[in-house]
C-alpha cells in the first residue's frame, strides 16, 4: 500500500498583493484623519577642525543630538529639507541620528612617528565617543571610558554610531514652535552621541589647525498632520516656472470665526427672537 501523501501547508504570511492592499487601506483611513505621515532622512555634511586647547594642545568635542530646541549639540533646525518639509506639516519627530565621520587621509611612517622637534606626538591617537541619554557627556577620558556605551575608534579610521528615541503614543513636536517642546529630556531628546579628542596630531607651535575630519549626520524625522500653506511660483525672465515658494499663513490673516446663533446645551445658551435678535434663555427655553 503506497504511503498517503500529505497536502502542502499553506503559508500563513499573506501574499505580497494582500498586503499592500492592507497597508494602502491604513493609509487611507490615517489619511482622512489627517494622521498620515510622511518620512525624511535630513543630511547635513560638515567638516572638523579640532579647537586650539588651553590644558591640551588641541581638541575635538562635539555632541549629536535628537534636541527640538536646538540648545544641545549640532542640530536638524537649519537643515535645508527639515524646514521645507516643516512648512507643510502640523508636528514631526525626529527618531533617530547617525553620524560618520571620515578622517581626512594620513600616512605616518616610523621616522616621523618620533619627530617630536616637529610634530606634536603626545596624543593618543584615539576618539573616545559615549551616548548620554539626557545631553552632553563630560569631555574626559576618564570619565567617558566609565559609560557602558562607551567605543572608540582610531583617528585614522571612518567610523560611525546611531542614536535612537522612542516617543509614547500621541506625544509629537510642534511644526511652527520646536523650541517651545518641554518633554526633551525626559524623552531623550537631549541626549546624543558626544565625542572627544585631544592633542591630535599637529605641528608645533600650530596656530590655525588644519581640518581633522568629515562628518555626514543623518536625522531620520517623521512628519504628520499635511497642512496647506501659501502657494507663489517663480517665474524666470522668459516666463518658464523655475520653481515655488512657500509660506506660512500669519495668524492674522484670518478671518473671524462666524458667530453660533441658538445655542443649546451650555451655560448660555440662547435664541433669535421674532426682532432678530439674540437673546439669552434657560433649559426650558424661557427667555431670561
Amino acid at each position: 500500500m503506497a504511503p498517503r501523501r500529505r497536502a502542502p501547508r499553506k503559508s500563513s504570511k499573506p501574499a505580497m498583493a494582500k498586503a499592500k492592499k492592507m497597508v494602502t487601506k491604513q493609509r487611507k483611513a490615517k489619511a482622512k484623519r489627517n494622521m498620515d505621515t510622511f518620512f525624511l532622512k535630513a543630511k547635513t555634511v560638515a567638516t572638523i577642525t579640532p579647537s586650539q586647547g588651553i590644558a591640551t594642545s588641541n581638541y575635538v568635542s562635539q555632541t549629536f543630538s535628537l534636541d527640538p530646541t536646538g540648545s544641545t549639540g549640532s542640530t536638524y533646525l537649519n537643515n535645508a529639507e527639515f524646514n521645507l518639509w516643516r512648512l507643510q506639516y502640523d508636528k514631526f519627530r525626529v527618531n533617530s541620528v547617525k553620524i560618520t565621520v571620515t578622517p581626512k587621509a594620513n600616512v605616518l611612517d616610523q621616522a616621523n612617528a618620533q619627530n617630536n622637534s616637529s610634530f606634536n606626538l603626545s596624543g593618543d591617537g584615539v576618539v573616545h565617543t559615549v551616548i548620554d541619554r539626557d545631553g552632553y557627556a563630560p569631555q574626559s577620558t576618564a570619565i567617558m571610558s566609565r559609560y557602558p556605551s562607551y567605543r572608540k575608534y582610531s583617528v585614522n579610521k571612518k567610523f560611525s554610531r546611531t542614536y535612537a528615541v522612542r516617543y509614547p503614543t500621541g506625544i509629537w513636536c510642534d511644526c511652527d514652535t520646536p523650541a517651545n517642546f518641554r518633554m526633551g529630556k525626559e524623552l531623550g531628546l537631549t541626549g546624543g552621541i558626544s565625542i572627544y579628542a585631544e592633542n591630535i596630531l599637529e605641528d608645533n607651535l600650530e596656530i590655525l589647525n588644519q581640518p581633522w575630519a568629515e562628518v555626514v549626520m543623518e536625522w531620520n524625522i517623521v512628519y504628520q498632520g499635511k497642512t496647506s500653506n501659501s502657494l507663489s511660483a517663480v517665474y524666470d525672465e522668459e516666463g518658464n516656472l523655475i520653481g515655488m515658494t512657500v509660506n506660512s499663513v500669519p495668524e492674522g490673516n484670518l478671518v473671524a470665526s462666524t458667530p453660533l446663533t441658538n445655542v443649546r446645551g451650555t451655560l448660555a445658551d440662547s435664541r433669535t427672537d421674532s426682532s432678530g435678535n439674540e437673546v439669552p434663555i434657560n433649559d426650558k427655553g424661557e427667555t431670561l
